[in-house]
């Protein structure tokens, strides 16, 4: 197989991956719904830790070139490894179920205006819509852009090192879409049990950290030329 090949194989790796999961759903619907999609289930732990890896990678990246005082591109570096632990941590509730932590020990607002009792923001009436922003990301940046630019044409030049490839496009779209069916189902059918129970919103997020560990993949692979920015 082709190094194109290879590529655009990850690129197709969150859809595969989910659909093979939801395949699960009518054939063993205990391990679907008891192992694979509960809170510190499978999907759960795999999204903190493809965005946990994502993170650390950044992380390295950012210093490689701090050191090579390339400021730019160590900034956003930085900046995206926030990100991308910021992300796993609200994945797993910075691991209150895994330290035993009580909310309230940590926090009586927390406590009281979180709906989920858990530690963490994205729960939290004004900040779940906090999720909009890696809609965002995926939309514009991950491809509107690519498919409008290529990265010698794209006009913000700073920007071009962080330019997605066009095989993680499909990526993107799926962590955009994904949702959708129950999203449809909800505002037309009135609610379809199935499509709701497959929990749309876990894989959503799996897709995104998924799609994010590629992308700082991709960047670490770049750092073989001299320089992210020429």
């Amino acid at each position: 197989m082709n190094q194109k090949k290879v590529y655009q194989w990850l690129g197709w790796s969150p859809l595969l991956f989910s659909l093979l999961c939801f395949c699960i759903y009518p054939i063993h619907w205990y391990f679907f719904f008891e192992i694979l999609t509960p809170e510190d289930g499978i999907i759960e732990y795999l999204t903190a830790i493809f965005a946990f890896a994502a993170g650390f990678i950044s992380i390295g990246l950012g210093f490689y070139y701090f050191k090579r005082k390339e400021m730019v591109t160590a900034f956003i570096l930085f900046c995206y490894a926030a990100g991308c632990i910021f992300l796993a941590g609200e994945e797993i509730s910075w691991g209150q179920r895994i330290f035993d932590i009580k909310v309230e020990d940590v926090s009586a607002w927390l406590a009281e205006k979180n709906r989920q009792e858990e530690l963490n923001l994205h729960n939290i009436a004004g900040f779940a819509q906090i999720r909009l922003l890696a809609d965002a990301f995926c939309l514009i940046w991950g491809i509107t852009i690519p498919w409008r630019y290529q990265v010698d044409t794209f006009p913000i030049r700073w920007l071009r090192p962080f330019f997605i490839p066009s095989w993680l496009i499909p990526g993107f779209v799926t962590t955009i879409f994904i949702t959708w069916p129950q999203k449809i189902s909800e505002a037309i059918f009135d609610e379809i049990q199935w499509v709701c129970e497959l929990r749309l919103g876990e894989f959503k997020e799996l897709c995104f950290s998924l799609v994010c560990l590629l992308f700082s993949l991709h960047l670490l692979r770049s750092r073989k030329s001299t320089s992210l920015i020429e």
